[in-house]
């Protein structure tokens, strides 16, 4: 189901699939988070929704 990737990564060779980002081998985490695109955090915030028929 590669079609319903958002984000990969990867050591050697590319999958067959062609997806991804490849990996620099002996790296600590904090590096391979970065590489594969997972150095994101979450946020906290407030939403106001209308629920009215008029809205």
């Amino acid at each position: 189901m590669s079609h319903l990737i958002e984000s990969m990564a990867y050591m050697g060779q590319t999958p067959w699939h062609g997806l991804g980002n490849q990996l620099t081998s002996k790296q600590p985490l904090s590096v391979w988070l970065k590489e594969a695109g997972g150095d994101w955090s979450i946020k906290q915030g407030d939403v106001m929704i209308n629920i009215t028929e008029e809205g």
